[in-house]
């Protein structure tokens, strides 16, 4: 989608979606400023239908190539006939899936999915 302003017009005013300032006004005393969790909400400047899941997993740093989440990643990304994938790409529920490893640290890991989703998904 294209901006709603045209390119010999000014833009709109920069409105950034975080601003410190709104946490130093929740909070009645000092004990609890700048703290987390922090709830962020923004407007969206587009429809879309996502779902994005992260999953803490063991370390497998030491066998990258063997390591479970890597079996998963390409189970979960196959697009043959009858994978997971297809079935839910088949049920009009899926646009898009991907999986895999996002972060590996000595002591865990995490494995996230992402779907792009349909309006019945």
């Amino acid at each position: 989608d294209a901006p709603p302003y045209a390119f010999n017009e000014s833009a709109p005013p920069y409105n950034p979606a975080f601003r410190a300032s709104l946490l130093q006004t929740q909070y009645d005393d000092d004990s609890n400023k700048g703290t987390w969790p922090v709830l962020l909400t923004t407007k969206p400047l587009r429809s879309m239908r996502k779902l994005n899941m992260m999953f803490s997993i063991p370390s497998d740093r030491k066998t990258p190539d063997r390591s479970p989440s890597t079996m998963l990643s390409h189970l979960l990304g196959h697009e043959g006939i009858g994978s997971a994938f297809a079935t839910l790409q088949n049920n009009g529920m899926v646009s898009s899936l991907s999986a895999g490893s996002r972060v590996k640290a000595p002591d865990f890991a995490l494995f996230q999915i992402d779907m792009g989703l349909t309006e019945k998904g």
